[in-house]
């Protein structure tokens, strides 16, 4: 009986909550004199992508965030592809819309940033400072997962990724 109670409540606070998964786009080419600042991912960034969409494989993502860049578009294609779920673009600067945009969505998030918006996104997702600053440029490896139940924040947890591209 008490391992019924166990599973039972275990599956009822999994079935109420929901993860969300904050990550900054993967490694950019460098940008040259002369090149558009919307650059494509290196090969580093794209198998960092890859990992990623691996390492998020069986967490159930329904929903997935990016800017309209094509590095962070890229970042989220492959989890989006393997998935079969479309990518949902909102503004570079998080705001109140894309913040209710999250709240609503039903099942698991990620959201695709980059290094001068990151701690918005976490920040505003949180309801407060928990990152107090943008990450450095050579940052590309933090996932922070964000677990609310019930609209509560329950815990806030920052992962590395991408070991095999380090």
């Amino acid at each position: 009986m008490r391992k019924y109670l166990l599973v039972a409540s275990t599956v009822t606070f999994f079935s109420c909550s929901q993860k969300i998964y904050v990550v900054r786009h993967a490694e950019k080419v460098k940008q040259e004199v002369g090149m558009s600042a919307d650059v494509e991912l290196s090969t580093e960034g794209k198998n960092r992508a890859e990992e990623l969409a691996i390492v998020l494989k069986k967490k159930r993502i329904k929903n997935i965030f990016s800017t309209n860049t094509t590095r962070t578009k890229s970042t989220a294609a492959p989890l989006a592809k393997k998935r079969a779920i479309p990518i949902i673009l909102y503004e570079a600067k998080p705001d109140s819309i894309f913040l209710k945009k999250i709240n609503t969505c039903k099942g698991n998030v990620l959201v695709v940033g980059h290094s001068n918006t990151y701690d918005d996104i976490i920040n505003l997702l949180c309801g407060g400072i928990i990152i107090p600053t943008n990450l450095q440029d050579h940052e590309y490896d933090n996932l922070y997962e964000i677990i609310k139940r019930k609209g509560k924040i329950m815990r806030i947890e920052n992962k590395k990724y991408g070991l095999l591209t380090n």
